[in-house]
């Protein structure tokens, strides 16, 4: 088992075909930076359980189930989207335990190969492994990349699929970010192509746990190598005040009074291009502070905007994880509501346009008739 993170509107970078004369090269993306967390398990016969998402939040809205819910899933929640020591025992036993345990032969014994990350050794996680026959298998530091079938083969080609879902979305919504709702449906279709079972085969093959294979991984380090001389290198002279790099324009102009009026021979030349230089960046560092202040104060506005959208009803009377079908459930309620206000919006407008405006005492019948020998005039 281990987790991948993602960030919910960036895509990775790629080729694209754009006209030669256009100097600025760029590809449309959300951009929206909301964490997401997902706890993935898979076995060497090339099954995988179903994930455990983790959404960044501190209780569960029901307008995120919204779309619909893939069966078996689990959905969790914490403060930065990051799974914890709470979370990575709930998963062990609200998720693993129930979803591989024997039937046949209730006393077999089952294996978990895990990192050394905090979550999977706590003492707690340890006690119930030990106490429902679940040996813990935790690879060495720093091997994961080399060890771990997970990041060797799947967790590369789902981050391009993921991508590439993302991107296809962005066309279709012309930017808007991507929601939760929106990551639930793009990171399942994702997953059909990421998490295929040749390629879990293959991932537990490159990494040389099954077939056992040391070599797999053996042949990856690197040679010894002596070490090498450490380079003695020269003294360097005392910097002298104007070669300090100034950051902002009061020690710009302290540092160009240092230089100009320095005993040296400066020619005209010389000089008129320090003083065209010291401008010039004068304006430069006026321009970036005026864009800093200006991207503050959006920043607090959209906070602010942030802050008076409308959203969603907590899930009442649930913990920090929900399954998938009570997380259905609320999805459905949400959707109801949603189609509720709708009707009655429509209701209103449809109200509004039929009903007669205030002050018209005269339907257009009678209007036409009091016209009626004015027009028979003009028509002779």
């Amino acid at each position: 088992m281990d987790e991948k993170g993602f960030a919910m509107g960036v895509i990775k970078s790629r080729p694209v075909v754009i006209n030669v004369k256009n100097k600025r090269r760029f590809r449309m993306e959300p951009g929206n930076r909301d964490w997401v967390t997902v706890i993935e398990c898979i076995s060497p016969s090339g099954v995988s359980l179903a994930p455990f998402v983790v959404f960044r939040g501190a209780a569960h809205m029901d307008t995120w189930y919204q779309a619909g819910v893939p069966i078996g899933w689990r959905f969790s929640v914490s403060d930065k989207g990051w799974t914890d020591n709470d979370l990575g025992y709930r998963w062990l036993i609200q998720h693993f335990d129930p979803l591989t345990r024997p039937t046949i032969s209730p006393n077999e014994w089952r294996s978990i190969m895990v990192d050394g990350h905090n979550s999977h050794i706590t003492l707690e996680f340890q006690q119930f492994c030990f106490a429902n026959r679940i040996l813990i298998i935790q690879l060495p530091e720093h091997t994961t990349h080399w060890t771990q079938p997970l990041d060797v083969g799947v967790f590369g080609p789902l981050g391009h699929y993921y991508s590439e879902e993302v991107t296809e979305a962005c066309d279709t919504t012309l930017g808007l970010p991507i929601n939760k709702r929106q990551f639930i449906q793009l990171y399942n279709d994702a997953r059909v192509f990421g998490f295929s079972e040749d390629n879990v085969r293959n991932a537990w093959a490159g990494a040389g746990m099954w077939p056992m294979d040391a070599e797999k991984v053996l042949s990856k380090l690197p040679p010894e190598s002596p070490e090498p001389e450490m380079p003695t290198t020269p003294e360097r002279p005392p910097k002298q005040p104007y070669d300090k790099t100034p950051t902002t324009r009061s020690q710009l102009h302290e540092n160009m009074d240092i230089v100009l009026n320095r005993q040296l021979e400066w020619t005209p030349t010389t000089r008129m291009r320090l003083e065209k230089s010291a401008k010039a960046t004068e304006k430069a560092m006026t321009t970036i502070e005026l864009l800093n202040r200006r991207n503050e104060a959006l920043e607090e506005a959209l906070k602010e905007k942030k802050s008076r959208r409308q959203r969603g009803h907590r899930i009442m009377g649930v913990g920090r994880v929900i399954t998938s079908e009570l997380a259905m459930r609320a999805g459905a309620r949400a959707a109801a509501r949603e189609a509720a206000t709708t009707a009655l919006t429509a209701e209103n407008a449809e109200k509004a346009v039929t009903k007669r405006p205030r002050g018209t005492r005269a339907t257009n019948g009678a209007i036409e008739q009091a016209l009626q020998p004015y027009c028979s005039v003009f028509q002779l």
